[in-house]
C-alpha cells in the first residue's frame, strides 16, 4: 500500500508526505519472519509526492508478468537472505533445484502469466509432476512452490497462495507389504564394521567416529561439526552435546533447528572410543574431528578417503565398482568396491537398538532430534513392537484389573 499525507507542521508549512509498505526481515528469522513495515518521505509540493508515489507504483511487480519472473525474484530475495546469514546456502541450493530442475520445465506452467495461476492450473501441474518423479519428490517440489507463491502474495505477483488447496496425489496406491525406505543391516555386518573400525588405524579415530554415528544416532553433518569440548568423554555420566554441525560447505554453523540441540549420553565403550582419540590427534584444532590442517573435515574427503576404504576393509560392499574419484585418490585404487550402505544408516541403527531396548516414540524423538513426533513415527513407527505384542498387551490390561 501507498499513499501521499498532508501534513501541516508546528511552523505552519505545510509538506506532502509519501507512505508506502515494506517487507523487511523480522528479529529471529524463520520461515514466517516477513515483518510489513513502513518507509516514508516528505517534500514541499504535492507535485514532487505524486511523481514518487508514482514511481514506488510502477516499480512494484505487475500480476501480468510471466511466473518465470515470480521464481526470478524469489530466488534473487533468498540470495539476500543468505547473505544476511537468515538463510542457509544448502536451502537455496535446493531451493533452485526444485525450480530449474522441475518447475521451470514444465512449459506450460512456466508460461503462464502470474493472475492466470489459480489452485486448478497448479494441481494440473503437479498432476504432470507425478508422472515424472516419486511421491516424496513431489512433496518437495510442491513445498517450494508453495514458498514462492507465499513470496509473490506479499510481493504483489499473485494475490494469495494457489498452492493451499492442491494434492500430491499418487496413481497407486501403496501395499500394506511394501518394504520400508530404508534396510537395517544385519547386527554381524555392523560388527564386523566395528572389528574392522579397530584395525582400520592406530589413533582411534575410525572407532570413535563409527560410534558416535552408531550408537548416538547422530548426522554425520553433527559429527564433522562436533567441537572437543562438546564431547566431555570422562566424568560420572560422559555425554556428547550437539549444538552445531558442518553444513556441505563445509562451514559451521547450528544445528536443524531446535529439537537438533540435544544431549546424549555415552556407552562407556564409546566414551573411552572418544577419549583414546582425543588423546592420540595431533592435529591442533578446537574440532573433535578435524582434518589435517585442522579444518573442517569435509564430507567429499570423509566419503573417499574414510568410509569407502573402511567399508571395504570390513568386506562390507556391493558389486559395483567405487566411484572414478575414489579410485584416484586412494593408493589401492581398483581393490575399492561400492559401500553397502552409507553413514546415514548408522542413525537408523541406532533408533533401531532404542527401540529394541523399549524406548518411547516420545523418547525416541528427543535423542534423534526430530522437530514432531509424526516425523519419529513416520520413520521408525514400523519398528515398534508387533500386532502379536499389542494382542498380548491388551490381555494383560485386562489382567491388571480383574477384568
Amino acid at each position: 500500500m501507498a499513499y501521499i499525507r498532508r501534513r501541516k507542521l508546528a511552523s505552519g508549512n505545510v509538506r506532502w508526505q509519501v507512505i508506502w509498505d515494506v517487507e523487511e526481515i523480522a528479529p529471529g528469522g524463520g520461515p514466517n519472519s516477513q515483518a510489513r513495515q513502513r518507509d516514508s518521505a516528505m517534500f514541499d509540493s504535492q507535485r514532487e509526492a505524486k511523481e514518487k508515489l508514482a514511481a514506488i507504483l510502477n516499480s512494484r511487480p505487475k500480476r501480468t508478468g510471466q511466473f518465470r519472473v515470480l521464481t526470478d525474484n524469489f530466488l534473487a530475495h533468498y540470495e539476500k537472505l543468505v547473505e544476511k546469514g537468515e538463510r542457509e546456502r544448502s536451502t537455496i541450493r535446493q531451493l533452485k533445484q526444485h525450480i530449474n530442475l522441475h518447475i521451470l520445465p514444465d512449459s506450460s506452467f512456466a508460461v503462464l502469466k502470474c493472475s492466470d495461476i489459480g489452485t486448478p492450473e497448479v494441481q494440473l501441474f503437479l498432476d504432470r509432476l507425478i508422472d515424472r518423479v516419486s511421491p516424496a519428490m513431489s512433496s518437495k517440489i510442491r513445498n517450494t512452490l508453495s514458498r514462492v507463491f507465499s513470496h509473490g502474495a506479499r510481493r504483489g505477483f499473485v494475490s494469495s497462495n494457489p498452492v493451499q488447496y492442491t494434492q500430491i496425489e499418487r496413481r497407486v496406491r501403496p501395499d500394506a507389504g511394501e518394504p520400508e525406505h530404508f534396510e537395517l543391516p544385519a547386527k554381524e555386518d555392523l560388527k564386523a564394521l566395528l572389528a574392522a573400525a579397530k584395525l582400520f588405524d592406530n589413533t582411534g579415530r575410525a572407532t570413535a567416529v563409527v560410534r558416535l554415528l552408531m550408537f548416538c544416532g547422530l548426522r554425520i553433518s553433527e559429527v564433522r561439526g562436533l567441537w572437543h569440548q562438546a564431547c566431555p568423554s570422562t566424568g560420572p555420566t560422559p555425554q556428547v552435546r550437539v549444538v552445531q554441525r558442518a553444513d556441505r560447505f563445509d562451514a559451521i554453523g547450528p544445528v536443524k533447528g531446535a529439537a537438533s540441540r540435544r544431549t546424549i549420553d555415552l556407552g562407556e565403550e564409546t566414551a573411552r572410543a572418544i577419549a583414546a582419540w582425543q588423546t592420540n590427534n595431533q592435529v591442533d584444532s578446537l574440532l573433535l574431528f578435524p582434518n589435517d590442517e585442522g579444518n573442517v573435515w569435509s564430507y567429499g574427503n570423509f566419503w573417499h578417503r574414510f568410509w569407502v576404504p573402511l567399508m571395504n576393509a570390513a568386506k562390507l560392499v556391493t558389486d559395483e565398482p567405487a566411484s572414478r574419484t575414489v579410485r584416484e585418490w586412494s593408493e589401492a585404487q581398483a581393490d575399492f568396491w561400492q559401500p553397502r550402505f552409507g553413514p546415514h544408516t548408522l542413525r537408523h541403527v541406532y533408533a533401531s537398538l532404542q527401540i529394541e531396548q523399549g524406548v518411547s516414540p516420545k523418547r525416541l524423538q528427543k535423542l534423534m532430534g526430530h522437530a514432531t513426533l509424526k516425523l519419529t513415527l513416520d520413520t521408525y513407527g514400523h519398528l515398534w513392537p508387533d500386532e502379536s505384542a499389542d494382542k498380548t498387551r491388551a490381555r494383560d490390561v485386562e489382567k491388571a484389573l480383574g477384568a
